[in-house]
């Protein structure tokens, strides 16, 4: 366990962590080895090269961060114990679950990404709702706030994806098919081999009401003037890393004190109805 532990560790992501590309093999193999039901799922950002173009490589590598953040917390809270998230690289992640739980985690990881990453951009362009961006014949067009789409192979018994390739190439074409639809979403391929089966598309709108009023405390505590941008970014990189809770980053880090803490949560909580 020790071996394996440092193994992992040695092809991690340096920027979130999370297992590479060559432990997502391994653990995807195992789990075609062991026979027992599994979903995997390819998670994407969608529209985040024109938030890495605008905004910058610093801000785009925040985004990633926070993403790989929410998408742990939802596996680890709403998934299994021995449920797998890993990092393929860029904006691309991967996760594997059970098909009881698949729909609880994507519904409630979507709702976190949708509520809390626009707080990326200037609040320009978030009231806007999109980015001007320039296209490869140099015309400008509107690029809308970053969304996710996740698309999910299930493998029930041996005879639905016998390979890896297999189930990659219908991840590929599931992401394909979802890359059309706009905002966040998921679908699961349960097809085994009749051609007649359809894909089914499961759209997940977040609460816009919640997305209205929500604000992180990081974004409170800028608005009253307690801390600066770049002390938040410091210590979302720890909240981000360790999992702590940010408020007692905040705290351990000597920006704030328990009394603007409390303010800011009581504000939060306010906002949310």
């Amino acid at each position: 366990m020790a071996v394996k532990r440092s193994q992992h560790s040695f092809y991690a992501s340096p920027l979130t962590g999370l297992p590479g590309s060559i432990v997502i093999e391994e653990i995807l193999k195992s789990r075609f080895d062991s026979g027992e039901p599994f979903i995997a799922g390819q998670v994407d950002i969608d529209n985040f090269k024109s938030f890495n173009d605008k905004y910058g490589y610093l801000k785009g590598d925040r985004v990633i961060m926070q993403t790989a953040y929410m998408l742990n917390v939802s596996v680890r809270t709403w998934g299994n114990k021995d449920d797998f998230v890993g990092h393929i690289g860029g904006d691309d992640f991967v996760l594997i679950t059970t098909p009881d739980k698949y729909n609880t985690i994507c519904k409630n990881f979507i709702c976190m990404f949708d509520t809390v990453i626009p707080f990326h951009y200037s609040e320009k362009d978030r009231e806007r709702g999109h980015i001007m961006a320039k296209t490869r014949t140099e015309k400008w067009r509107r690029i809308p706030i970053m969304s996710v789409t996740i698309a999910l192979v299930m493998k029930n018994s041996p005879d639905e994806v016998r390979t890896l390739i297999e189930l990659n190439d219908r991840m590929v074409e599931v992401k394909q098919y979802l890359k059309k639809i706009p905002g966040s979403k998921y679908m699961a391929d349960r097809r085994i081999v009749h051609k007649d089966e359809h894909l089914s598309v499961q759209l997940f709108k977040n609460d816009e009401s919640l997305k209205e009023t929500y604000k992180p405390l990081g974004q409170i505590l800028i608005e009253k003037n307690a801390i600066s941008q770049d002390q938040l970014d410091k210590a979302l990189k720890v909240h981000w890393k360790s999992g702590s809770r940010l408020g007692e980053i905040l705290k351990e880090l000597g920006m704030v004190n328990d009394e603007q803490i409390t303010e800011a949560l009581a504000l939060q909580e306010s906002t949310i109805v």
